[in-house]
């Protein structure tokens, strides 16, 4: 979907402002601030966050730029059909998507939620800090024929280019522990959401819950893919409630049986019928605290406080 279609739904991630095409770039009328536009994608990051959380921002899309070079096809693995299956449950997505707007915060390089929202009948936009990433995201859904009833953005969880109540369904998927600032994030998630929208967020569990001989290998991918934090059920259902966000449903995946299968899965040693079996054998124990895995739903309230709290919460 070209920039035109689109804008209208765009605003100033600074300001809130309306947005205009302005040359090959774009521009606030409000603020007068300058942004480009790359392959049709715009750039909405702000110049000025703060020294930290600019840190973050750039090692984060840096190491996502690298990994997601890697990606050569679309393909829709076991695990991301599975994913699938929670995101659309969840966000009460089963049927077509008729006029309903749906937003990925996070998409990633493969663009998987996004393209398989749309083949639904969904207007599906996705957003990461990673060019690399939206662009391959972008690439691959014209490839799967999608590309009309899709946008992509190149932007940042704690800003969100997007007009307030925008969006009936978003998610954010293995996101929020990456951001500096997980209060800010989630108030932005509460400002676009439109009332009585839903959303579907999976963040890692609490090491308190984890058993604790996975803590090493957890500490290892904390530090190797910059996860700032873990949450519990209860910290996360708060950062929620003070954005007038009630949380709806919460459950659990990645209990022991889900490490068996992968390691299975990487010695080749599983077929499709028997993955899909110990996935629901995984998800049976949905109500058991101790999988890796947090997932919540949350929806808005009909008239949302908009004086959430701002400040990152640093929960571990």
């Amino acid at each position: 979907m070209r920039i035109d279609k689109f804008i209208g739904l765009l605003c100033c991630p600074v300001c809130h402002g309306g947005l205009r095409t302005e040359g090959s770039g774009m521009a606030c009328g409000a603020c007068g601030e300058e942004y480009k536009v790359i392959a049709d994608i715009p750039i909405l990051l702000p110049k000025r966050i703060g020294n930290q959380n600019m840190k973050q921002v750039r090692q984060q899309s840096e190491y996502f730029d690298r990994h997601y070079s890697n990606f050569q096809s679309y393909r829709l693995e076991n695990w991301r059909k599975s994913m699938l299956k929670r995101v659309f449950a969840g966000l009460d997505m089963s049927g077509n998507g008729g006029g309903c707007l749906y937003l990925d915060i996070g998409v990633g390089g493969s663009g998987y939620t996004v393209i398989e929202a749309a083949r639904k009948g969904y207007t599906a936009a996705g957003t990461d800090i990673s060019l690399e990433g939206v662009l391959l995201s972008k690439r691959f859904a014209r490839e799967q024929g999608v590309e009309d009833r899709t946008f992509f953005v190149a932007c940042s969880a704690e800003y969100l280019p997007f007009r307030d109540e925008t969006f009936q369904k978003v998610s954010l998927l293995s996101v929020l522990e990456h951001v500096y600032n997980d209060g800010r994030a989630v108030q932005e998630i509460a400002r676009i959401t439109a009332p009585k929208g839903k959303n579907f967020i999976t963040v890692p569990n609490t090491y308190k819950r984890m058993w604790f001989f996975l803590w090493p290998f957890y500490y290892y991918m904390d530090k190797r893919t910059g996860h700032l934090r873990h949450y519990s059920e209860e910290d996360l259902s708060r950062l929620f409630k003070e954005n007038s966000l009630a949380c709806v449903e919460v459950f659990y995946n990645g209990h022991l049986v889900k490490f068996c299968q992968i390691g299975l899965e990487k010695i080749g040693l599983i077929d499709d019928r028997r993955w899909w079996s110990l996935e629901e054998r995984d998800l049976l124990h949905r109500c058991n605290k101790m999988g890796v895995q947090l997932n919540a739903v949350f929806k808005k309230a009909e008239d949302m406080n908009r004086q959430g709290s701002v400040e990152g919460a640093g929960r571990q």
